[in-house]
């Protein structure tokens, strides 16, 4: 624990040496987990993916996944800026930054780049293709269920009641050994959000229900509060705790293809330039013909 708390500081101090310290970074309690907020900018909506957040039992560990997220979007826009060809596109897909204090940063900021750029290929096509298929189960939350991610699903249905839980599995030839999983929850009082995360370890749940955690609050602010959304992001989650959106998932769910999409191929694989060299390394892996994920048409479930 010192050693993170010690990492932290150091990151810290390189982060003020380069006049990129975040002014505004925001810890919030999850039950006994913690939410880590950073804003990128000024902006007064309810989610945005202009403010980045880190979750996990420990806070410094949430902090610390809130920084890499913050590196990572800051080095895409640098990158973008001075017309790198590995960031010319309109969102940071793919993209992963590791702090150097791990001596593994460069298998694991690879590693997870890849995971990000797989899980958003294959939830794009699996959404866009009703011919391809997938996996489908029902997640149980009960009282008599301990673990991480049903504990989560309980807190987040205290909020915002949910009705069901499902979990997807898209059908895909293997890859690096990933498991991709996607969660659907739909709510008692109308609409569906989502979650979803790819990668080789036990932690695929509990990563995806963390993003679930996310928008369901997100949700509960715009049912409650009725503010409009401003964002496109926030336009889409809006839109799938509509009607038409919720029968729209409920369609797809019904369209059980057996088609696996192609292997995708790497288009991108390379270290990105950071803006905090000292601290982070970044790298970025992108498939060819790769579909947009916060893109296309609001009525596409990605999120």
């Amino acid at each position: 624990m010192n050693s993170l708390l010690s990492a932290l500081n150091e990151i810290k101090i390189d982060l003020i040496s380069l006049d990129l310290l975040p002014k505004e970074i925001e810890l919030c309690r999850f039950s006994s987990f913690y939410f880590s907020n950073i804003k990128m900018k000024e902006f007064e909506g309810t989610i945005s993916d202009s403010v980045v957040c880190g979750f996990d039992e420990n806070p410094e560990i949430a902090l610390l996944k809130s920084f890499s997220e913050y590196i990572e979007i800051l080095s895409f826009k640098n990158g973008f800026k001075n017309n790198l060809s590995s960031c010319m596109t309109d969102r940071s897909d793919g993209f992963s930054a590791f702090p150097k204090f791990n001596q593994e940063y460069l298998q694991e900021a690879r590693q997870r780049a890849l995971a990000e750029a797989f899980e958003r290929y294959v939830w794009a096509n699996w959404w866009d293709q009703s011919q391809n298929g997938f996996n489908l189960s029902e997640v149980k939350f009960g009282e008599k269920d301990t673990t991480k991610e049903s504990t989560l699903l309980k807190k987040l249905s205290q909020i915002i009641e949910i009705d069901k839980v499902f979990c997807i599995t898209p059908y895909f030839h293997p890859f690096k050994n990933f498991k991709i999983q996607i969660y659907f929850a739909f709510l008692k009082n109308g609409g569906v959000i989502s979650g979803g995360a790819c990668g080789n370890s036990d932690l695929i749940s509990f990563r995806a229900i963390s993003e679930l955690i996310r928008h369901g609050l997100a949700a509960h602010r715009f049912k409650t509060t009725k503010i409009l959304p401003i964002s496109f992001y926030e336009k889409r989650l809006c839109f799938f705790l509509k009607p038409e959106g919720e029968l729209l998932v409920h369609e797809r769910l019904s369209q059980q293809g057996q088609e696996i999409p192609n292997r995708p191929i790497l288009n991108i694989d390379c270290e990105i330039p950071s803006v905090a060299p000292n601290s982070f390394y970044v790298h970025r892996c992108l498939f060819k013909n790769q579909p947009p994920f916060i893109g296309g048409a609001i009525e596409r479930f990605c999120l």
